[in-house]
């Protein structure tokens, strides 16, 4: 297995949704394998909560470190990112980017 960390980070006043969203029409920080999403074990860590005119909102804010394990190495593939960026005042519809995963690991001798 191969492990690795998504870092994020929002500039200052914004937030993304935690993942799970605390409210079913929110979209959550999601990342997902393209071809096999079975060998991608992410864990996502806890947000903290905000305030807003819906209520206490679970988000990630600032930087966040989302830890991840890619279970098959000989499955390189590309890692999705989606998630719903919201400032004080608007959610903004979800965006998505695409990682390539390359294998960069060198022999012993290096």
């Amino acid at each position: 297995a191969t492990t690795g960390e998504m870092l994020l980070t929002m500039k200052e006043g914004w937030h993304v949704n935690a993942h799970p969203a605390s409210m079913d029409f929110l979209i959550p920080v999601n990342i997902t394998l393209s071809k096999d999403p079975q060998s991608l074990q992410v864990s996502y860590p806890k947000g903290h909560a905000i305030e807003t005119p819906l209520g206490d909102l679970m988000v990630y804010s600032e930087t966040v470190s989302i830890p991840v394990i890619l279970k098959e190495e000989q499955k390189l593939d590309s890692i999705t990112l989606t998630a719903q960026a919201c400032d004080g005042s608007t959610c903004y519809p979800p965006s998505t980017w695409k990682f390539s995963l390359e294998n960069t690991a060198g022999s012993a001798a290096d």
